[in-house]
């Protein structure tokens, strides 16, 4: 592999990585990936295993089975993420920040009978290679530490400049120096009008000490009282460099004044409008997760006037029966008497054989079917904000929901467990597969989605997902209203939906993983239908599915795996 001319690195995708040839730095005889300005070696594949797979040993106990007070000294490295994701870099794979997730991602890409394979792509090796054979024709030049304190320069002017004249006008430096509370009350001295300032440069500039003249101090005396705060921004005795040049013009002066006069304090209530995670929308549209959160509240009966028996008599008969149904759910989880209520007229409704259930007039798929905008507070703590799609459509013969998703660099498409419902606020149970981050296909029996589909075009859900936990997410209808598409383009984008899931499976993320490494992997091959609605599928169930232990429950709206993960941490060995 060349490298360009001059020692420039090409920013281009090497084959068969999601690593760049900008990535690498050839530093002091060592090949290094770099990630967000910091620089690791390469970590050998055996090491690297152990590292993730780390279990703390036990304690050291005595004979009668107590702690001992010598325990053995900890020898386990926690990095940085960066380290990770620098190592990520190294074999080829796209980073993550969030050191948790990529822990996670580096030990999923190990394969073999043994599961401790990593093997480094061959255009890596090969720009390794290059770069150090460049190393070696052109050696870099021994740099010189120039990093040289403050109070050392000032030192050493002070021996070979001479002592200026009394009569000579000075200027403030502009390097100031770290300085205590006390040290600013003695050095604290009136501004040296600009009149006194030197207004051109000679041919070779000497550095001037900012040491005041009488001359200064009675000319100043005259000027406005000087705040703190620009007494420690003026008056501390330094170096002018030879670089800086100074623009006394009038009007420059005027200029300067002009624009620092006119920059206020903002206010609390401004700061509070311009902080958000997300742009600000057009007017008349709220985000997903807005939108579904102000329904919910509504759902919520707001504190009003104490209204007499007879006016809540009435307003309890003109109540639908959605919302009797919600006041009871509300009932049953704040007011513990409530309980024995309910459970003796549910069970007397089950004797007589009446149905517990409040009946509710059946909808139409067409009222949540189509496109959704979506807002997944977890996922874009690695992507960052983007637009997040959720597309969904009923089966040929409605037996099954299919959907698709993108959520940036996490895509993959979802397939009910059972037929599609005709209430909503109901739980709709999903199995899905798909691609993370371009580092490979996941299908496993945990990646998991429960989705309801709330009244006004809103949908609230939550996902089970590899990097990710279980998260929730948001949706509502783009504010231009429903998509229009015909039955006939539902249908064909399930077919391509069902395509991929079947393409989706253990064979071809074989065949993807040999080609990766530039193996020959073999053709890929679709997986026979499975419990399709159209088809026999052959493969069925072994066994009924737990819903009430479907999923684990998200523990908030912002849950990421991040650094300050450390039950997880110390669940995985980590």
């Amino acid at each position: 592999m060349a490298l360009l001319q001059d020692g420039a690195k090409s920013s281009v995708i090497l084959q068969g990585t999601s690593s760049a040839e900008s990535d690498f730095i050839f530093k002091e005889g060592v090949f290094h990936a770099t990630f967000e300005g910091h620089n690791h070696p390469r970590k050998e594949a055996s090491e690297l295993h152990a590292h993730l797979t780390y279990v703390p040993p036990p304690p050291a106990i005595n004979e009668n089975g107590k702690r001992t007070w010598l325990q053995p000294q900890e020898t386990y490295i926690n990095y940085p993420a960066h380290f990770y994701a620098a190592q990520l870099v190294h074999y080829g794979i796209k980073p993550l920040k969030t050191k948790s997730a990529a822990k996670k991602k580096l030990l999923y890409a190990f394969s073999g009978p043994d599961g401790k394979t990593l093997e480094v792509p061959k255009s890596i090796l090969e720009l390794e290679k290059a770069m150090r054979r460049q190393s070696l024709s052109n050696p870099a030049p021994m740099e010189v530490d120039q990093k040289v304190s403050v109070p050392k320069i000032q030192k050493q002017h002070n021996k070979d400049t001479p002592e200026l004249s009394k009569s000579e006008p000075t200027i403030a430096s502009a390097f100031k120096a770290p300085r205590t509370k006390q040290t600013a009350r003695k050095t604290t001295r009136p501004t040296v009008p600009l009149s006194t300032m030197v207004t051109s440069q000679p041919s070779n500039p000497e550095p001037v000490m900012s040491k005041p003249t009488l001359t200064d101090l009675a000319s100043s005396s005259n000027q406005a009282p000087r705040t703190k705060q620009t007494a420690i921004k003026t008056n501390w005795p330094g170096i002018i460099p030879e670089t800086i040049v100074f623009d006394l013009s009038p009007a420059a002066c005027t200029n300067t004044v002009a624009s620092t006069s006119t920059r206020g304090r903002r206010t609390k209530q401004t700061a509070r409008k311009s902080t958000g995670r997300n742009p600000p929308k057009s007017s008349g549209f709220l985000e997903p997760r807005a939108a579904v959160k102000r329904f919910e509240k509504s759902l919520v009966p707001e504190k009003a006037p104490q209204m007499t028996d007879a006016e809540i008599r009435d307003g309890i008969k003109n109540l639908s029966a959605v919302r009797a149904r919600q006041i009871l759910e509300l009932l049953f989880d704040k007011i513990p008497a409530v309980v024995d209520t309910l459970d003796a007229e549910l069970s007397s409704g089950k004797k007589n054989g009446q149905s517990s259930k409040v009946k509710e007039k059946p909808v139409n798929p067409s009222v949540w079917m189509g496109m959704y905008d979506i807002d997944a507070p977890a996922v874009e703590d690695l992507y960052g904000d983007g637009h997040y799609s959720f597309g969904i459509y009923p089966s040929s013969t409605s037996k099954h929901l299919w959907a698709s998703f993108n959520f940036g660099g996490f895509t993959g498409v979802m397939r009910s467990i059972y037929p599609v419902p005709n209430f909503l606020n109901t739980e709709i149970h999903f199995e899905w597969r798909g691609d993370i981050d371009q580092s490979g296909m996941t299908f496993d029996d945990d990646n998991r989605a429960v989705i309801t589909f709330l009244p006004g075009g809103l949908l609230r859900g939550k996902m089970s997902a590899p990097i990710y936990g279980t998260y929730w997410f948001y949706g509502c209808r783009p504010s231009r209203g429903v998509e229009t598409t015909t039955r006939k383009q539902q249908l064909g984008k399930v077919s391509s939906w069902k395509s991929t899931w079947r393409n989706i499976n253990s064979h071809n993320y074989d065949v993807a993983r040999r080609a990766r490494w530039g193996r020959s992997g073999g053709e890929q091959k679709e997986e026979k239908a499975f419990e399709s609605d159209t088809t026999d599928g052959k493969q069925k169930r072994t066994s009924k599915i737990d819903l009430k232990n479907f999923m684990k429950e998200p523990s908030s709206d912002n849950e990421s795996y991040g650094d300050d993960d450390e039950e997880e941490d110390e669940y995985y060995g980590w």
